[in-house]
Parts: structure tokens; C-alpha cells; sequence
């Protein structure tokens, strides 16, 4: 055994390259039981990490995903792969979720080297269905051209993988400093030498820069509005805890705004008001009752914004009475789909409502410098723009 960070102990794992694993900025994505396959995941993350070369060592990574079936246990072998190849650190979503945007968020605001996301966007989840992986980089981007080139080329010819020896980590845990009732210890950091895995909540960092970009009283004061209602559709996907912390916490949206986003009870002395939560926490308190996760295979469903496969969201804006606002993101959050009442808006319309209205988002202050639209990614030209992909 080798050591790559002090105090951990790699393990040099023989493999043999799989054919066809071309990366694109959109990363792999694959059938679940490709990816499940012997080493198959490990020899992407492992050739990406040889694409990288020395430049990763001491750096902090980022991970996460969008909740499908087969991230949690992904979560484990990359961060296994990490301190393997010399990060000093991985900040990974509470439960291995996050966000596209919020991945982008996540590596600006705390300078990390890039992040991992573990998502096939739109694309149904399972064993039966689709996983993928992909690359952010130092300013949240997408992998530019010439590192998915050298992943491609590093995963046809890997052939050893060096990977920490060291148990699988407990990613249940939000990092909190001082816990009540756990002796001062920092809850959600594990610790193998000099190696460090922090679980964050994967909500935010992605609502502090939202609060900087948009005018969170000017939209709360508009939510609270007698004559305003809205409803968001997750489709069971990663956006569940954001819509809910968002929508429903900030914003003061009533109960029920927020569809299908998934519930699972937390522990018992989370909701005890007897065990309030630290002031000098770095996370916002969870909701007390409950945190939202997604379906690992979304419900059966399609996790794609549009008028086929979101047509649960597509009945309820054309039904008699329909809210004035209804919305619907897809699998990982980049995408979306926006109704008015009986009313479709193209992507682009949106992306020209908002140059029409700049003036009253912060974050242009100084004007717009570049607008772009065309196709159902319209709008992700201004979601790049806001969040910093």
C-alpha cells in the first residue's frame, strides 16, 4: 500500500479498461447496471482524476446528486477514489444530494478545485433505467472540451486504481459545530489523517447566493398576496429540498406549494425542542417535522419538464381555478418548464421576461451584458449567468 494524503493507507486495484466510456460536458451517462458493473464507475473517476494529474493534490472536491438509484453507494467509491489520488478534503450534500445549480453555488462560494455530480439530468431513474456522472470545474462549469477528451482517453488504457483504505462514511449528518449533546464534537466531519469528509446541507449555499441575486422581501411580500398562488411540481427529484427550504421556508408559500418532493422523518432528537439547534451552525435548521428526499427511481416517472411528463402539473394549470404560477424542474434541477393559468411559457418568453424586468433582480444591477435563448435550454443561459456556472 502507498499513502497519497498522510495517514491513509491507497490501495493499488488492478482493472481493465470498458469500452465506450466517452465523455461529453454533459459527463457519462449510461444504463444503472453498466455503472454497477465491476470497477466501472471507479475506472471514470479514476481516469478523470489521471486527466486532472498533480493539480488535485491537497484540493477539495465536491459531490453529490440528484437522489437516483445507485448515488449513495457511487458517493462511496469516489470518495474513496479522492483520498486516494491526494484531495485533502471532499464536501459532499447531506445524503449524496445536490443540485446541478447548487453544485456550481457550492464551488464558487467556497473556492473549491471542481465537483462531481452524480445525475443522468431527465432521464428516469433505477436499476432498470439511467445513471450518469459528471465533471464541474474550478468556476462551477462544465468540464471544458479538452479535460472530457483526456477522460476518454485515460479509460482506454486505466489499468490500476488507487483508492483509500478506509471505511464507508456516514453521509446522514449535516456538519454542525458543538452539537447538544454530542460532547462538542463536529457532527458530519469524518477524519482519516490527514483526509476530510464534511457533509454540508445541500440547500445552503444555494439559497445564500439566491438571496444575493434576487430580492427575497420584494418576492416574499409577492407570494403573501391574497390574489397570488402557485404550485411547483419536483417530479420526485432532487428539487424537493430546495422548492420546500425555498418556496415554503423563505418565501412563506402555504403548505402544499411543493409537490412531489419526497418526506422521511428525522431522528427524534432533531425535533426535540429540548435539543435546539446551535446559533454558530454553518447549516440552516432542517424542517422540524421532516427533511425532503427524492425517489430514488422518481416515482416511476419521467423526471423531464414538459407538457407529456409533467402532466400531472399540466392538468392542474388548466383546470378551472388553477393557481396563477405553476412550475416543474427536471431530474437534477437545471431545467424547467413555467405555466400561467391555462398558459404555456416558451423558455425563451422567460428569458425575455426577465430582460424586460432586469432592473428589479439585484444581481444586474449594472445592467445585462449577454442574453441568449432558443429551444427548452433557454433559460439555462440566464441560470448559468445568475448562479455562476
Amino acid at each position: 500500500m502507498v499513502s497519497a494524503v498522510a495517514g491513509v493507507a491507497v490501495k493499488e486495484v488492478a482493472t481493465t479498461p470498458y469500452e465506450g466510456q466517452k465523455t461529453g460536458t454533459s459527463g457519462l451517462r449510461k444504463k444503472t447496471r453498466e455503472f454497477t458493473k465491476p470497477n466501472y464507475l471507479a475506472n471514470w473517476v479514476q481516469s478523470l482524476f489521471n486527466a486532472l494529474g498533480d493539480e488535485v493534490k491537497g484540493q477539495t472536491l465536491g459531490l453529490g446528486g440528484d437522489g437516483r438509484y445507485y448515488g449513495k453507494e457511487a458517493a462511496q467509491t469516489i470518495i474513496k477514489l479522492a483520498a486516494g489520488n491526494g484531495f485533502a478534503k471532499v464536501v459532499v450534500g447531506r445524503d449524496a444530494l445536490m443540485a446541478t445549480p447548487a453544485m456550481s453555488a457550492v464551488i464558487r462560494r467556497n473556492k473549491l478545485y471542481g465537483g462531481l455530480i452524480m445525475s443522468a439530468s431527465h432521464n428516469p431513474g433505477g436499476p432498470d433505467n439511467d445513471f450518469g456522472i459528471k465533471f464541474n470545474y474550478k468556476a462551477g462549469e462544465p468540464a471544458p472540451e479538452k479535460i472530457t477528451d483526456k477522460i476518454f482517453a485515460e479509460t482506454e488504457k486505466i489499468s490500476v486504481l488507487h483508492t483509500a483504505d478506509i471505511p464507508d462514511i456516514d453521509l446522514s449528518k449535516v456538519m454542525m459545530e458543538g452539537w447538544p449533546g454530542r460532547g462538542g464534537v463536529r457532527v458530519g466531519v469524518t477524519k482519516f489523517g490527514d483526509f476530510e469528509v464534511e457533509v454540508v446541507d445541500p440547500v445552503a449555499d444555494y439559497l445564500a447566493t439566491l438571496k444575493e441575486v434576487f430580492d427575497f422581501p420584494a418576492l416574499k411580500a409577492f407570494v403573501s398576496r391574497p390574489d397570488f398562488s402557485m404550485t411547483f411540481d419536483s417530479m420526485h427529484a432532487v428539487t424537493g429540498p430546495y422548492a420546500k427550504a425555498i418556496f415554503e421556508g423563505e418565501l412563506g408559500a402555504k403548505a402544499g406549494t411543493v409537490v412531489n418532493g419526497e418526506r422521511r422523518h428525522l431522528d427524534p432528537a432533531v425535533r426535540d425542542p429540548h435539543h435546539p439547534w446551535p446559533a454558530a451552525s454553518r447549516s440552516r435548521p432542517e424542517p422540524p417535522a421532516a427533511s425532503q428526499l427524492p425517489l430514488p427511481d422518481f416515482g416511476g416517472g419521467h423526471p423531464d419538464p414538459n407538457l407529456t411528463y409533467a402532466h400531472d402539473l399540466v392538468e392542474t394549470m388548466w383546470a378551472d381555478g388553477a393557481p396563477a404560477l405553476g412550475a416543474a424542474s427536471d431530474g437534477d434541477g437545471d431545467r424547467n418548464m413555467v405555466l400561467g393559468a391555462k398558459h404555456f411559457v416558451s423558455p425563451s418568453d422567460s428569458v425575455a421576461m426577465i430582460a424586460a424586468n432586469y432592473q428589479a433582480i439585484p444581481y444586474f444591477k449594472d445592467g445585462l451584458k449577454v442574453l441568449a435563448g432558443g429551444g427548452d435550454k433557454g433559460t439555462q443561459v440566464l441560470q448559468a449567468w445568475i448562479v455562476g456556472w
